[in-house]
């Protein structure tokens, strides 16, 4: 999944991931292949203004359950989500009434 990623491969290397997580949903190396897709994906999506879909990727990657200790992938991901904020407000987009942060 990483070599497919680094590769320049993201749709391949997703497909791997999610096919390895349906078969093995509790192993932790299964989430976080899939995790590092969504965060390719968030990453192209914070760029395209497409807020929505980014927001329902986050969901997805929330459900994954990656655990508080892995600094690194927590750190790594609040990147797109901080670069998220700073365009929604510039476009004054951001409404706190219209969907509660869970």
């Amino acid at each position: 999944i990483r070599a497919l990623r680094k590769q320049g491969r993201r749709t391949d290397a997703y497909y791997l991931a999610a096919d390895y997580f349906n078969q093995e949903p509790g192993n932790k190396w299964a989430r976080l292949g899939l995790a590092w897709c969504y965060y390719d994906s968030l990453k192209s999506k914070v760029l395209t203004d497409d807020f929505d879909t980014f927001i329902e990727e986050l969901d997805k990657l929330k459900g994954l359950n990656i655990e508080e200790s892995n600094k690194m992938f927590y750190q790594t991901i609040s990147l797109p989500i901080g670069l998220l904020f700073q365009r929604m407000s510039k476009q004054k987009r951001i409404s706190y009434e219209q969907r509660p942060i869970t």
